[in-house]
């Protein structure tokens, strides 16, 4: 399943562990269990991109887990999960 993470300065679905930023989530699937799943795939990911992206811009604004090399907006999490044009505004 793929996931769009998209940086949020409001509430978000899902906090970074490190950092704390927020971040709304768009999923490819809604099933409750298959989202569950990929928590901890985006959870193990912002973690990883303190590791790979060091000082405080760790984090893309926007992008998908797993990790693809299209546009975001084009992603399959942000078609089918109904990302709204103006998330990718900052993109």
């Amino acid at each position: 399943m793929q996931v769009l993470c998209k940086a949020s300065s409001a509430a978000g679905d899902i906090q970074c562990s490190v950092c704390g930023q927020n971040f709304q989530v768009y999923w490819e699937r809604t099933n409750p269990a298959e989202r569950e799943a990929a928590r901890e795939q985006i959870l193990s990911a912002l973690a990883e991109q303190h590791t790979s992206n060091h000082g405080t811009d760790a984090h893309k604004a926007c992008f998908n887990v797993p990790e693809w090399n299209g546009s975001p907006r084009y992603s399959g999490a942000a078609l089918l999960g109904n990302a709204p044009k103006a998330a990718f505004q900052a993109a």
